[in-house]
């Protein structure tokens, strides 16, 4: 089923747009370098900034609303939200252990117990993926293949950003084997950038994003 699989690119219908002549816009960006979120001189730049924010209202790591803060976030009192997908109950969870999060999941029976009980199944933890690859990636979401009620649901595709910026990686991802589809194996994969993707089918994917060409963005 995977010989012969494709993504198909769907851009947005042109809409025309009158704007009144504005002779600076057909100046060279002088901020352009800032897109380069990685560039030297664009980490350099953030730190004078952060620098001058510091001295300005203080450093918040010894402030204690952070710290109270960050007590109520990292709480594993804290309710554990679920999405049903087939028979599981899904949970995205973060705290003080798991910085960056774990995708896990339990039965209906389980999630009912008191929540220092529940049995939770781990599929996926984004900190030692990113420990893994070095990478520090930054959970994004994902989107189900969803072929209706009589397929029991298998295939996704899982959103993940490096250092938690715009751009993302999407890889396909098995939720019955708990692991990524391998591309030799015809997983999907849409390398980092700012992308908008789902499913068409089982073995065709709708991509919104911007290829370069004149006009994309």
């Amino acid at each position: 089923r995977r010989v012969g699989r494709f993504a198909r690119l769907v851009r947005a219908v042109p809409v025309r747009v009158s704007i009144r002549p504005f002779s600076a816009m057909a100046q060279e960006d002088r901020y352009q370098w800032l897109e380069e979120v990685e560039g030297e001189k664009c980490i350099e730049w953030v730190k004078r900034r952060n620098a001058e924010t510091l001295s300005t209202v203080g450093d918040p790591e010894s402030d204690p609303v952070r710290k109270r803060i960050l007590e109520v976030m990292d709480s594993k009192e804290k309710i554990a939200y679920v999405n049903k997908v087939g028979e599981h109950y899904y949970n995205f969870w973060r705290d003080a252990d798991h910085v960056r999060g774990i995708w896990r999941r339990t039965t209906l029976e389980e999630y009912r117990k008191p929540a220092a009980e529940v049995n939770w199944e781990l599929v996926l933890d984004v900190d030692e993926l990113g420990k893994q690859e070095g990478q520090s990636y930054v959970w994004a979401g994902k989107v189900l293949l969803d072929e209706g009620p009589e397929v029991t649901p298998d295939l996704c595709l899982v959103r993940l950003s490096p250092g938690g910026s715009d751009a993302v990686i999407v890889r396909e991802f098995s939720l019955q084997k708990k692991a990524f589809v391998p591309e030799e194996e015809g997983g999907f994969r849409v390398s980092v950038c700012k992308s908008r993707v789902s499913y068409k089918s089982k073995d065709v994917l709708l991509i919104g994003t911007d290829t370069g060409k004149a006009g994309d963005m």
